[in-house]
């Protein structure tokens, strides 16, 4: 008899126990707390901050979130939020934090982020960091004196200083925006930014420096433009056979060209295609060394003959036919065939390779968002990440891509806008415009 109430005993303490794992083991019985990421800067708040906070539980999932800023003993909140009814596992918050509208003030405070799961114990997640709330945006000063000279597809350089360290700064004009680097100052304080103007401007021109400090707070200061207007040149250009020729050998890499007649082959080419070429460009040149790495005036390949300048403006027939218009983005240099061509400046190799429409190509990073491209190579001495010396050979001239005849298709660039390189090459020019206003 003893023996089966120890075997019914033993079978309901089995029972029991397996009963009480399953419910632990089940979302509702889960001892594990919730998970809180912040993505982002949460040291300091500033007048306006954007911050990212993610909550999950991935067993019971969520059932209530309060963040909330403390300051002075009271406590203002950012987001309160009842889960229960959603049954959501995961929740990315954005939040836009006012300092105004909250009613905070310079000085110290606490984010506070509390997070419950939705088993039985309602498991609970809690970050306390201590902050400063810091209201005081940074005061800017231009160092590199004024007017800034700029023509349309020109270059530019302007110098500033912050009252206080930056998380970010750059050069706002027109629809564009270029990045502004720290200079090798022991305070860290200063700053230079190149830029450019499009070359199809005719309008008015604002440009200013803006700069956000690590609490979110910014500041602006117009920068003073004295823009130099020129006639662009105008050539028609009738396409020949031997350039429907080159745009044959491109169906290999763009099949869309496959089926089309001469005249559509070469509209999508001068389009689409032209346009996707200038985009790699850009991408490629999206990042940039910290340092500059360049010094003097930009070497012209030696003994060439120019055989169109930057920012032509091409309007393109063929048997009468209007087939399309473009501007063409470099200068095109010819010697005799396979000439050597030098890095104009020192600098990183960051690209090496095919190229779109300018064929075998070499972009070399100057520093600071300054680049400068090697187009139609039939030849590249060069491997990505090799640092190059003005003067290095880099390959010989071509006609790979759209290239009709051996040339070099050379380009400078600011942060992949094409900029003209005539000014690149002019020793007066580069010391007034550019290295007078880094010192």
């Amino acid at each position: 008899m003893n023996t089966l109430k120890n075997r019914a005993l033993l079978a309901a303490i089995v029972l029991v126990t397996a009963a009480a794992l399953a419910f632990l083991l089940s979302p509702w019985g889960e001892l594990g707390a919730p998970s809180i990421q912040l993505h982002g800067d949460v040291s300091s708040i500033g007048t306006q901050k954007e911050l990212e906070i993610k909550v999950a539980d991935k067993n019971s999932g969520l059932s209530f979130v309060d963040i909330a800023i403390i300051q002075a003993g009271k406590k203002h909140s950012l987001f309160l939020r009842d889960f229960e009814e959603e049954k959501r596992t995961t929740a990315t918050i954005p939040l836009l934090v006012e300092a105004a509208e909250l009613g905070l003030v310079e000085g110290n405070a606490t984010l506070k982020v509390l997070v419950r799961d939705r088993s039985l114990w309602k498991n609970k997640a809690l970050f306390i960091k201590e902050i400063q709330v810091d209201l005081t945006p940074p005061q800017l000063s231009l160092l590199s004196g004024s007017p800034n000279y700029i023509r349309p597809g020109g270059s530019a350089v302007v110098t500033y200083s912050s009252s206080k360290p930056l998380s970010s700064s750059w050069i706002s004009i027109g629809n564009s925006t270029y990045r502004g680097f720290a200079t090798a100052n022991e305070n860290n304080n200063t700053f230079v930014a190149f830029f450019t103007l499009p070359i199809d401007n005719t309008g008015r021109v604002k440009a200013s420096v803006i700069a956000e400090d690590a609490s979110g707070n910014k500041a602006e200061i117009n920068i003073p433009l004295q823009v130099i207007r020129k006639n662009l040149r105008h050539d028609r250009v009738a396409v020949e056979e031997e350039v429907f020729d080159k745009i044959r050998i491109l169906e290999r890499y763009y099949p869309q060209l496959s089926g089309l007649s001469d005249e559509e082959a070469f509209k999508l080419v001068n389009k689409e295609i032209r346009l996707q070429s200038d985009a790699r460009v850009k991408n490629i040149c999206s990042v940039s060394s910290l340092q500059s790495l360049w010094k003097g005036t930009f070497l012209r390949m030696q003994g060439a003959t120019t055989k169109a300048n930057f920012a032509d403006q091409r309007t393109y027939t063929s048997k009468g036919a209007l087939l399309g218009n473009s501007s063409h983005l470099g200068i095109d240099l010819a010697s005799t065939a396979n000439a050597p061509v030098e890095a104009a400046n020192t600098g990183v190799i960051i690209f090496c390779g095919d190229l779109g429409i300018y064929g075998n190509t070499v972009i070399i990073d100057h520093g600071q968002g300054l680049f400068s491209l090697y187009a139609h190579l039939s030849r590249i001495d060069v491997k990505e990440n090799d640092f190059v010396k003005r003067g290095d050979f880099i390959g010989k001239s071509g006609s790979t891509g759209l290239a009709v005849g051996d040339h070099l298709h050379f380009s400078i660039m600011i942060f992949g806008d094409f900029v003209d390189p005539q000014e690149w090459w002019d020793s007066n020019w580069v010391n007034n415009n550019i290295i007078s206003k880094l010192h």
